[in-house]
């Protein structure tokens, strides 16, 4: 892969423990889509050549404060989001 570190940046959303770990809370529910995909592995081999070659690597999590706050009304929370709730995900300064 050819990298133009002047114009190249790896952007990598939503890569927590919450996620990508054993033990996360959203784990189980997205492990075997990133087995199936080499998810990680594809990660990692883009990223250590995106680092070797001098990109910009941006880390852009996503966080909440403790109680949803930002979410309005957890009541009509619904969707992913209903589910990042009930499964107490991504509360900022946790692991």
């Amino acid at each position: 892969m050819d990298v133009d570190p002047a114009k190249t940046a790896l952007v990598l959303i939503e890569y927590q423990n919450d996620f990508t770990t054993e033990g996360g809370s959203l784990h189980d529910a997205v492990k075997e889509v990133m087995d199936e995909t080499g998810m990680i592995e594809n990660t990692q081999r883009v990223l250590e050549e995106a680092r070797r070659a001098g990109a910009t690597i941006v880390h852009a999590p996503i966080s909440f404060a403790p109680g949803y706050g930002e979410l309005g009304d957890p009541a009509k929370v619904y969707g992913i989001l209903k589910g990042v709730i009930d499964s107490n995900s991504f509360v900022k300064g946790t692991w």
